[in-house]
């Protein structure tokens, strides 16, 4: 015969006729079974409960008096709730104190019990309930809710974790491949080259110069808004023909010269590089202006039209962009110089002279090697080497581009190591080096500009101080090779 305890563990009985009552504790719960395990073997069997023996007659009590006395009935006794029923405060399985019954069979179960199987105190009567589909309250302090939220929590913190790392390479692929190339926001194709050009962007618009041509586009969409073609052909054409003008006069002059000709287009694509190369742009805000030699230029933000041109009558050197301001600077032949200041919105052109140096220059002698400084800066590679006045390389250095101003060191010291050149082949004799011009007391004054303002600077000579120094050695008055009685013991 199998039975299985409340508990849930299984035994097998051997049950035969005649077989004496057996007594069975279960030794995974330790609860004493034997009467209900009787039963069902004497079930098993069909056997008749066993006669109970009959108690042996008491035997016979000499006789005593007795007396009767009457005594007040005491109350009786109510029995304690521990006496009533020990076993309901405790787990029979633990031994440990009940705090909850089973749903199904009503045994007192304690918090261990509940641990393991919830409201219910064993497998069986789990069963049971759900054989009987009997309503059981989830507890939730069983082993297997814990386990489940100790391992949602662990999923959850690995899912954060995984997140995290996702979007961190995530983060670091779109950085390495997209955020930090550049990407094309605008292009443009220019069919030719251009010899002068320059760009301004604003409230994602952008005005382009290129070569001769003036163009405004929107970012947005790609497309032009408007453009103007600042140089015509036949201005180019009436360049040229100056040009080759200007080349046939030169032949007359110098027959002797056999000078190449140019070819035509040649002369066209200088004459163009010449035209363009006077364009700058200048804007500030919606203000888009363009200067060109003498001319400046105001166009229309919207349509590109020409609103203002201003025609200046002395010939101004770079113009410089200070805020909403355009300032330039002309020197005079006096040695005046006059600073231009153009308003780039209102379009008003101010101008303040400030007057040359007034310091007086000596006169220099006709036999001095500076006497007949009177030059300026060589126009060309050809040009024969003269003696330079500072004023008017000062005046002509006003007029310079930034390269040319940084080359400028340079070319002087050329010019005077030329100079130096020319008066050792006509006059100097060899081998003697030839002192160098004396230089003027004085290299007048420039205007410097600084912000908004411009500083006046001036130079004077306090006193000449030269140092010569020989770089070859000079010869011997006799060589070693003349001694007739030369050997190897000589040396020299």
């Amino acid at each position: 015969m199998k039975i299985q305890c409340s508990c849930g563990a299984k035994y097998e009985i051997e049950v035969a006729p005649g077989m004496q009552p057996v007594q069975f504790v279960c030794a995974n719960c330790g609860l004493d079974s034997s009467d209900f395990v009787n039963a069902l073997i004497r079930k098993e069997l069909d056997a008749p409960n066993p006669p109970v023996p009959a108690p042996p007659p008491p035997e016979p009590s000499p006789r005593r008096l007795r007396i009767s006395t009457t005594r007040p009935a005491s109350p009786a006794e109510s029995p304690s709730p521990e006496a009533e029923q020990p076993e309901s405060l405790f787990c029979a399985r633990h031994q440990e104190l009940a705090v909850e019954r089973c749903v199904v069979c009503k045994k007192p179960i304690c918090p261990k019990c509940m641990e393991l199987f919830g409201c219910v105190c064993s497998p069986f009567c789990k069963a049971r309930a759900v054989a009987q589909k009997t309503n059981v309250p989830i507890y939730a302090g069983q082993a297997f809710l814990a386990e489940a939220r100790y391992w949602k929590k662990t999923g959850a913190i690995f899912a954060v974790v995984g997140l995290m790392l996702a979007g961190i390479l995530g983060a670091w692929a779109w950085y390495a491949w997209f955020g930090s190339v550049p990407r094309v926001v605008f292009s443009i194709p220019f069919r030719n080259a251009a010899y002068a050009g320059g760009s301004y962007l604003a409230n994602d618009q952008i005005v382009i110069l290129h070569g001769g041509a003036l163009a405004r586009y929107d970012l947005k969409t790609g497309q032009k808004v408007w453009s103007r073609q600042l140089i015509s052909a036949q201005a180019i054409s009436d360049v040229a023909q100056r040009e080759n003008a200007a080349a046939a006069r030169e032949s007359a002059m110098n027959p002797n010269e056999n000078t190449p000709a140019e070819l035509p287009s040649v002369v066209l694509q200088n004459a163009r590089a010449a035209l363009e190369g006077q364009f700058t742009l200048h804007a500030s805000g919606h203000d888009v202006w363009t200067a060109a030699a003498n001319v400046l230029t105001h166009y229309d933000w919207d349509t590109g039209r020409t609103l203002q041109k201003i025609t200046l009558t002395n010939r101004y050197g770079e113009w410089v962009q200070q805020g909403d301001e355009l300032q330039a600077i002309h020197a005079a032949a006096s040695g005046a110089q006059t600073i231009a200041r153009l308003d780039m919105a209102g379009g008003q052109l101010q101008t303040e002279t400030v007057p040359g140096w007034t310091g007086q220059m000596p006169p220099a002698s006709a036999g001095s090697p500076g006497g007949g400084a009177s030059g300026g800066l060589p126009v060309s590679a050809g040009a024969p080497a003269r003696p330079l006045n500072p004023q008017t390389v000062s005046r002509q250095a006003q007029h310079l581009t930034l390269p040319a101003r940084l080359a400028l060191p340079a070319l002087l010291a050329n010019s005077e190591h030329e100079q130096q050149l020319e008066q050792a082949l006509n006059g100097g004799a060899p081998g003697v080096p030839q002192k160098p011009a004396a230089p003027p007391p004085s290299m007048g004054f420039t205007v410097i500009p600084d912000g908004a303002n411009y500083v006046e600077f001036s130079s004077t000579l306090i006193k000449p101080h030269f140092v010569e120094q020989e770089a070859i050695q000079s010869a011997p008055e006799k060589s070693a090779l003349d001694n007739p009685n030369l050997n190897s013991s000589d040396t020299s």
